[in-house]
């Protein structure tokens, strides 16, 4: 029968916190993983607000612009899963774009609540605003589509845009508001789209 001195003891205790500690840092080492930002943070045209997206918390962080220019925090909004962009239609008028719900969550910035949500295609990646009437324009980074809607009235698609662009992902309108731009991930190219009536 072997005997354990208080060394042999003490050695064994510190093995075994070692290797809990070693088991508790390999479940404490998962790095989330996070779909890549398109427009995470936007300004509003007044100055007043502004507003960014939390990908791994599923939220939209709002703050507000002091006379000192610097943001304070005023609140936290939930929406879809990782949402990627967020695009301002007002001062008051947020649409978040949630790559992997597959949706648009449009929220009043003063209430703190999602007014609307906005199913899409597979993974959006954007949205812009353009056209009169205003149109919502929404990049399908899946399909390689950019799909159309009322901005006013978002219940079902207006139009799907086929590109020749693989994997559209950024937007942006020209000054005049009369064409869409959208930047294709995967082919190197630029895609122009004469806004819609």
């Amino acid at each position: 029968m072997k005997t354990w001195t208080w060394a042999a003891v003490a050695a064994a205790l510190a093995l075994a916190g070692a290797l809990s500690l070693t088991a508790g840092h390999a479940q404490n080492a998962f790095v989330n993983w996070e779909s890549p930002h398109v427009h995470p943070v936007e300004l509003s045209a007044d100055g007043t607000r502004l507003v960014a997206v939390n990908t791994a918390d599923h939220r939209l962080e709002v703050y507000g612009i002091g006379g000192d220019r610097l943001p304070v925090y005023q609140r936290s909004i939930p929406v879809g899963l990782d949402p990627v962009s967020v695009r301002l239609r007002s001062n008051s008028e947020a649409w978040v774009v949630n790559h992997l719900s597959d949706s648009i969550s449009i929220v009043d910035l003063s209430s703190g609540q999602v007014l609307k949500t906005v199913s899409t295609g597979d993974e959006p990646a954007d949205v812009v605003f353009a056209g009169s009437p205003q149109r919502a324009y929404v990049s399908i980074s899946q399909r390689h589509q950019l799909q159309v809607f009322d901005a006013n009235a978002p219940t079902a698609v207006l139009n799907t845009l086929a590109l020749d662009g693989r994997e559209p992902r950024s937007l942006a309108v020209s000054p005049d508001g009369s064409r869409v731009y959208t930047a294709n991930g995967l082919s190197d190219s630029v895609s122009v789209i004469v806004a819609l009536p």
